[in-house]
């Protein structure tokens, strides 16, 4: 059976469930900025606010379909394609999954990313509000009392929604819950101003390298032309005096360095009956004997 089989088989048969933990860092639970670890996290536990429990069995059943399962930063832009991950959201992915206390536990090693350090802010301040969350396929019992098996682990996500006392939250794609909503529709929208306030200070760097670049090489385009129209000879255009005329404020300027180092040209072809500007290794005489022309 192919992978595009069985998934459509799991979507047809199973129940698409949202999982919510509030209190998922215990006093156990702590940061490791020098490995970029979050380590003993409460992925999923036994209790459902909907008013049924995952068995111990399906539970540890579970484990190794969380095994190196992708975390992000909030759930799928669309709840009804939760495969659907964008790369930018991608904190990081769980390693070491247990059965501990009747609840799954891991720890989330993070990328180095922008989710991934914000991330790993909040789990550093232990902020009361963000809790993990999952999209599980699972099955239920024939009194839906009971989550029996739980076929897929989509997604493991970090999430804002309001803090509560209950150990374990959880919500199906039919549930409707207004204020949770509104704190998720809050978090995404700063996230998505953050990213834009990072795209234009970026697209603003990008602009003015460009503007430099375009202007440097319109000014070099120029000097070539006024190099064609001075008539010097080859060995008397060094990078040097190149570099020179870039740096020369307008073109009046460079017109008069160019006819001051014409008229040093002629000066040296006179001077020396060995005709040392056709001689190799000479053009750093040219600039020197041009500089001392100036400060004469």
């Amino acid at each position: 059976m192919s992978q595009t089989t069985r998934q459509s088989e799991l979507e047809t048969t199973a129940e698409r469930l949202q999982e919510h933990i509030a209190d998922w860092q215990s006093a156990s639970s702590q940061v490791d900025r020098e490995s970029m670890q979050v380590l003993d996290v409460a992925l999923a536990g036994s209790q459902s606010r909907n008013g049924y429990e995952y068995t111990e069995e399906a539970l540890k059943q579970a484990l190794p379909l969380y095994e190196n399962r992708p975390v992000f930063l909030d759930h799928a832009e669309n709840a009804s394609r939760p495969h659907e991950r964008s790369t930018r959201d991608l904190v990081g992915s769980i390693l070491n999954v247990r059965f501990e206390q009747g609840r799954i536990r891991g720890d989330i090693q993070v990328l180095d990313t922008d989710s991934g350090r914000t991330f790993l802010a909040l789990a550093e301040k232990k902020t009361e509000f963000v809790g993990m969350s999952h999209v599980v396929l699972a099955r239920r019992n024939a009194e839906k009392t009971k989550v029996e098996k739980i076929e897929e682990v989509i997604s493991v996500d970090a999430v804002v929604y309001p803090a509560t006392t209950t150990t374990f939250q959880e919500q199906s794609t039919e549930y409707d819950d207004s204020e949770n909503r509104e704190l998720l529709l809050e978090s995404e929208l700063r996230e998505v101003k953050g990213r834009l306030a990072s795209i234009r200070t970026r697209y603003e760097k990008l602009l003015k390298k460009y503007l430099s670049i375009k202007k440097r090489d319109q000014r070099e385009t120029q000097i070539e032309q006024l190099i064609q129209q001075a008539r010097l000879p080859q060995q008397a255009i060094t990078e040097q005096f190149r570099e020179l005329l870039l740096e020369a404020k307008n073109d009046a300027t460079r017109r008069r360095l160019l006819q001051e180092r014409r008229q040093l040209c002629c000066e040296l072809q006179r001077c020396s009956p060995s005709s040392s500007i056709r001689t190799e290794g000479t053009t750093d005489s040219i600039d020197q004997a041009f500089i001392r022309a100036i400060k004469s």
